[in-house]
């Protein structure tokens, strides 16, 4: 197998590492956790990439110029399909040269950025121009890598400078490029940013009602929002959502076509969660209905859906301390051995390995990303 005819950049390499650990949602950090994302990429994308080349790529840096152009190729074919590493180093460059126009000099350099340096000195009129302009150019909304790429800035911004935080929800959530860049593709369950949850606010209220994914867009918000209120087991917080969550959606009327697999696993898991911490009578209801629900549309779900929503059910079922037989048949529809559900530790590692389409606040539609 030929080597790569050209150099490999070492913030291409660097990038890589990044998209593969948010897009299989693990973090390689010894030998053995390269054994199992080697075992997880088998099983999850039917592509063998040794244990060996993950050890390499990961924990050692300095080895990175040695691998074959095949082996870029299936690597960067995991974080983008149908992508080879020529495409993908294209891509990554196509990225960088799109946040030099606006203003992004340097990523990790907030003091030669000047995105974040009219966010920090509130110069808010410069901001409203360009992300204007930005949410009606295709060149910019329809490019999934620079999309994330700039939602990441602003996480990094607010977390480096919490004092902007709220007014940015207030002044710029409703602008499409804003949206899409910093909440949906860089949504926040573990809630880094102190008042993510007034952004949610602002997201939901400019939702617009008549737009094809505003059933889509409100639950995914709601969901957010119910599991901050989860994380801070406050009940009162927990039912409010629920009941907004049930007035919008019902198990009966979740269309496979039409709901985003990441907010059918929300919606089932909000149930059980909702019982167990409000209605403990109901939980086991709860979990008969999720699971029966998946059974009946199983056949009607892709891999990547599947995955995703017993994703999901683990997760809940775990916390809730479930029975066994509840967590085996959601093992059982991702031919994972059923041993794991009498083995605890064994689970945890399951689900982790598990995590649906990278880090878990990346909502990551089906459609082909370019």
């Amino acid at each position: 197998m030929p080597k790569p005819k050209h150099s490999l950049d070492e913030k291409y390499i660097k990038r890589l590492r990044q998209d593969l650990q948010s897009t299989l949602g693990m973090m390689v950090r010894n030998r053995p956790d390269a054994d199992r994302i080697s075992e997880l990429v088998r099983q999850t994308h039917e592509v063998y990439i040794s244990p060996s080349t993950f050890s390499r790529l990961f924990l050692n840096v300095s080895s990175s110029n040695h691998f074959y152009l095949d082996t870029l190729d299936k690597l960067a074919s995991l974080t983008f399909p149908y992508t080879n590493w020529e495409d993908y180093c294209t891509g990554c460059q196509a990225s960088e040269e799109q946040l030099q126009k606006v203003g992004v000099f340097c990523e990790t350099d907030l003091n030669y950025n000047l995105v974040a340096l009219n966010l920090t000195t509130s110069s808010w009129k410069p901001l409203h121009q360009l992300f204007d302009a930005m949410s009606g150019s295709p060149q910019y909304v329809d490019s999934y890598r620079f999309m994330y790429n700039f939602g990441e800035l602003f996480h990094e911004i607010l977390q480096r400078h919490p004092s902007s935080e709220t007014e940015f929800y207030k002044r710029f959530i409703q602008y499409p490029v804003i949206r899409k860049s910093f909440i949906e593709l860089n949504a926040d369950p573990d809630f880094l940013l102190p008042n993510y949850i007034k952004g949610l606010d602002c997201y939901i209220k400019s939702i617009d009602n008549n737009a094809a994914d505003a059933q889509n867009d409100l639950i995914f918000a709601l969901c957010m929002q119910f599991y901050y209120h989860l994380k801070q087991q406050d009940v009162t917080g927990i039912q409010l959502c629920f009941k907004q969550i049930s007035s919008k959606l019902s198990i009966e009327t979740i269309s496979v076509e039409q709901m985003h697999p990441f907010n059918i696993g929300r919606f089932l898991s909000v149930g059980i969660y909702h019982a167990f911490y409000c209605d403990d009578k109901r939980m086991n209801n709860k979990i008969t209905d999720a699971l029966h629900w998946v059974r009946c549309h199983n056949e009607q779900l892709d891999g990547y859906g599947i995955r995703v929503i017993c994703h999901h059910l683990l997760e809940v079922l775990k916390h809730c301390k479930s029975e066994t037989v509840h967590v085996e048949e959601v093992l059982s529809y991702l031919n994972v051995d059923l041993v794991f559900a009498n083995q605890p530790e064994m689970l945890r590692q399951t689900i982790f390995n598990l995590e649906p389409s990278g880090i878990r606040w990346s909502r990551r539609f089906k459609q082909q990303r370019r």
